[in-house]
């Protein structure tokens, strides 16, 4: 358990409604109008679940519209940056391609051989360190470099987690989330950005080996928290990972979409990032 948090952390181990709503408005700092809020308020009171469910990324910190490519690039740089005071060259775009290579590597590993269904940063970092010729322990910089990126451009969703706050008592609050970060990251995360509570539990794909994208991290979910599915609200931004597997396995979805205008934007800059340093 992460101790300045005070989150349990978990190593292993979904009703059927749908509610989907058109988000009000494109801040940067909320993904959701004061109407979907409502309705998300609504939603609770009328269905008073034991365990609200919660994706991270996009929907309780917000990561705006840059795409993942650029917030490697600055941890890239940052990394070069840990490295070079220990004496240590490893030059950014270096280690970029690097971290391109060896994400695609694990996954297809993962794919290949059976396995997790997802992948850890130390995996992915362990064999950037390998095609790097890099020594063991640079992996930890490599590790601190993308956790001070992440919290240098995360926003909190302040109107959403006020939200969850005031519906706090009585149930159980969780984080259930689709990232190559493991729980002890995302404690950081939230510990960094600030939250008006305590979140009971952090359950990650690549910690647990089971994914949202895929559904089966909703039945661990549901075994996890040892109560019906149809006592489960799941809310998140994903139309796929986030509302039609939490469906499929019984749980109540509540989409919180990202703003038009902000996927739009990340979905330019995606490819002007392509066009510019190739696709790697």
């Amino acid at each position: 358990m992460h101790a300045s948090i005070k989150i349990a952390i978990a190593t292993g181990a979904v009703g059927s409604d749908r509610a989907s709503i058109t988000p009000g408005t494109n801040r940067r700092t909320a993904n959701a109008g004061p109407s979907i809020l409502k309705a998300l308020d609504q939603t609770i009171r009328s269905r008073n679940p034991a365990t609200i469910s919660v994706d991270l990324f996009d929907t309780i910190l917000l990561r705006g519209s840059e795409p993942q490519r650029l917030r490697w690039y600055g941890a890239a740089r940052r990394a070069e940056a840990l490295l070079k005071a220990q004496e240590i060259s490893a030059p950014a775009t270096s280690i970029l391609a690097c971290r391109l290579t060896a994400t695609r590597a694990a996954m297809s590993m993962t794919a290949v051989f059976g396995g997790p269904e997802d992948v850890t940063l130390n995996r992915i970092f362990t064999l950037m360190v390998e095609a790097l010729a890099l020594p063991t322990h640079a992996a930890e910089s490599l590790h601190q470099a993308e956790i001070a990126e992440e919290q240098s451009r995360l926003t909190p969703n302040t109107d959403l987690l006020q939200l969850l706050a005031s519906h706090r008592l009585h149930r159980r609050i969780v984080i259930t989330s689709d990232t190559n970060f493991g729980a002890p990251d995302l404690a950081l995360l939230l510990n960094h950005t600030g939250t008006p509570f305590q979140f009971d539990t952090i359950r990650t794909s690549s910690d647990m080996g089971l994914t949202k994208q895929r559904g089966s991290l909703f039945p661990a979910l549901i075994k996890s928290e040892s109560i019906n599915e149809s006592r489960i609200l799941h809310i998140g931004d994903d139309e796929i990972a986030d509302v039609q597997m939490a469906s499929r396995h019984g749980i109540a979805p509540f989409h919180l979409p990202r703003p038009r205008g902000q996927l739009l934007i990340r979905r330019a800059r995606k490819y002007a990032t392509k066009v510019i340093h190739g696709d790697r």
